[in-house]
């Protein structure tokens, strides 16, 4: 799954793009794990036989493939059709991976030769899917090294395919303009939580999700509880829940990814969606190493050393 990370390019050992390559790695890594622990809660989060992630890991790593086959010089493209074929052949390889039943709705129609356009667009009696699916894979187009209004045209391409819903579109630019400053954010300096938060409602203005920053920013004043995010953003049901969940958990202690993640598990509701984009931010902020060990060591077909 994992066999075409890490980072698009070659990097001298201590130099400031292998800094960056690792911050790629740790963003994709722990955004499976996160994935894996959030979508299995009865599992711990420490040492665990087999960490199996579902669906949103394969499509995130197809993606990235996808991106990295067509960057060039900073400039990066989508091909929606390409890319609909390829997240639709990585489902036909394994099926029972765990994907969405809107994103099969539409790989099956693919498979019988209707247009994804028409799938997408007539999903949810027309309106077009609004869960986290999109906004859980896009992490690697926040590790583009592009502007940030190109950065979130290229993320809404990338998830119009299957989520085609404005607050779907609203979610996944306001997750990866936060992945994108996690990444970018100096790593010795405390994270500026508050800019973050301006700088990704730039590209996300619908009310909903104006409303929901208004409350993660209150709640960020202080300390807070899994029941306190719960209460004030809600259950993560759809993406207007969870990326503000997932903004949550990271926010709460930016520079300790598995406390990222363990907090993030607890309020992801079983779906893997919440933790994903928990633990890719956490990872693009701190890296591959702060990925705990025994993590890498259980997480289905991750690189070894």
């Amino acid at each position: 799954m994992f066999s075409s990370l890490p980072g698009p390019r070659p990097a001298a050992p201590g130099s400031l793009d292998d800094l960056s390559r690792d911050r790629d790695q740790g963003c994709l890594l722990a955004a499976a794990c996160g994935d894996a622990f959030g979508s299995t809660p009865s599992q711990k989060l420490e040492a665990s036989p087999l960490l199996r992630p579902t669906g949103i890991t394969s499509l995130m790593v197809v993606l990235a493939e996808h991106l990295r086959s067509r960057t060039d010089d900073h400039q990066a493209t989508v091909d929606q059709d390409r890319l609909v074929r390829e997240f639709t052949n990585a489902w036909q390889r394994d099926p029972d991976r765990g994907f969405g039943g809107g994103e099969i709705r539409i790989f099956l129609s693919v498979v019988n030769g209707i247009p994804w356009e028409n799938a997408s667009v007539s999903a949810f009696a027309g309106t077009g899917s609004y869960g986290a699916g999109a906004a859980a894979r896009v992490a690697p187009v926040g590790l583009l090294p592009v502007p940030l209004n190109r950065l979130v045209q290229l993320a809404r391409d990338s998830a119009y395919i299957t989520h085609a819903h404005t607050l779907a579109l609203e979610g996944v630019a306001l997750q990866a303009c936060a992945v994108a400053y996690a990444r970018r954010a100096h790593r010795e300096q405390p994270l500026a939580a508050f800019h973050l938060l301006s700088t990704a409602a730039r590209y996300s203005t619908a009310p909903e999700f104006r409303a929901q920053l208004a409350r993660l920013s209150a709640l960020a004043r202080g300390r807070y509880t899994h029941r306190d995010v719960v209460r004030a953003l809600g259950e993560g049901a759809t993406v207007v829940e969870a990326v503000p969940l997932a903004l949550a958990a990271f926010l709460r202690s930016p520079d300790d990814l598995p406390e990222v993640v363990r907090f993030a598990a607890c309020v992801d509701g079983g779906r893997g969606r919440v933790a994903a984009m928990a633990g890719a931010l956490a990872g693009a902020r701190n890296g591959v190493g702060a990925i705990p060990q025994p993590w890498l060591r259980c997480l289905e077909e991750a690189p070894r050393d």
